[in-house]
């Protein structure tokens, strides 16, 4: 149509199928265990290194060393992140201990952070990752999912939604709150607000905090039950 080829769309009144971006996949500690077996030694740090960030994989094959900061405890620089802003991603102790081994021991001075001993870039990365996966026996697990088990696991920790999206580097919490169901605790914490309370104009017993015994039980529904009978 913008080539004035065709006077109408021919397909616009197809229903496109919806994407299902609300997929969250996340590697359990036991998965974790049987990659990291599978893995070429020289790939380990590299997925240690995304686990611990959440940093994608186009960010990580793209890191050199100008970008990683060892001083005040370390941290790492994205200068073009996929929103096309720079980010900034602490390191913590097991990041900074595996990029100081890598550092420490790489066979040539390449720019690079992950490279082959002979200073190439991992080119073949999908190829193997998907091998690994295949070895270790992990059922539908892709790389990216590696930024959900990054995101996940910040958040069954009690981390906030808002501190973990600028973790990610996105610019707003929308794709973010997908992770909040593995975190109910703040909804926990609201519900048990209510235990001690009045509710209907009924007192509820508060002997022990958010649980009744059996006494205040049955008292509790013997005094009231023509109440809500």
């Amino acid at each position: 149509m913008k080539n004035e080829k065709v006077e109408k769309n021919p397909v616009k009144m197809v229903k496109l199928l919806k994407e299902n971006n609300a997929r969250v996949r996340y590697l359990v500690e036991q998965e974790e265990e049987k990659l990291m077996a599978s893995l070429p030694a020289s790939y380990r740090p590299l997925v240690t290194l995304t686990l611990h960030t959440g940093l994608r994989r186009e960010e990580l094959l793209a890191l050199r060393w100008v970008d990683v900061d060892f001083r005040a405890g370390g941290m790492i620089t994205v200068n073009m992140s996929k929103n096309g802003e720079s980010k900034h991603v602490p390191l913590n102790s097991i990041t900074y201990e595996t990029l100081v081994a890598l550092k420490r021991d790489r066979k040539v001075l390449a720019p690079y952070v992950f490279t082959t001993d002979k200073g190439q870039r991992f080119y073949w990365l999908d190829k193997v990752f998907k091998r690994a996966v295949k070895q270790a026996g992990i059922d539908d697990f892709r790389f990216y999912d590696f930024r959900h088990t990054f995101a996940s696991r910040l958040t069954m920790r009690g981390i906030p939604l808002r501190t973990i999206q600028e973790l990610m580097g996105r610019k707003t919490v929308a794709m973010t709150i997908r992770y909040a169901h593995l975190s109910p605790a703040h909804l926990r914490d609201a519900v048990e607000g209510l235990c001690g309370g009045v509710l209907g104009g009924i007192s509820v017993p508060s002997t022990v905090p958010g649980l009744f015994s059996d006494s205040d039980k049955v008292g509790f529904e013997l005094a009231n039950y023509g109440k809500y009978k």
